[in-house]
């Protein structure tokens, strides 16, 4: 039987891992610049394929997150203004 060893974990402060780190900073920086991370916190990022953000109607949130889309427009009163207090709770 011909059996592949494990590969061998990449060292702090080796190249390979320094390789690992400059992959991931790429990775997440083209991701944040196309709009297709969801959430990120802590070096962990949830990236969405961008059909599956529209199926699941997360992909507008995305791209105004990455600054790719206008803000939703704010609510208006009845008579044209903004509402100052669209949720309907008193601020008090």
């Amino acid at each position: 039987m011909n059996r592949r060893s494990a590969p061998e974990l990449a060292s702090p402060g080796s190249q390979q891992f320094k390789a690992k780190v400059a992959t991931y900073e790429w990775i997440a920086a083209e991701a944040s610049a196309h709009g297709l991370v969801l959430e990120g916190y802590g070096g962990t990022l949830v990236l969405v394929h961008p059909e599956t953000a529209v199926e699941s109607g997360v992909w507008e949130h995305m791209q105004r997150m990455a600054g790719l889309a206008p803000p939703p427009a704010l609510p208006k009163s009845g008579d044209g203004r903004v509402a100052v207090n669209p949720g309907g709770h008193d601020a008090g």
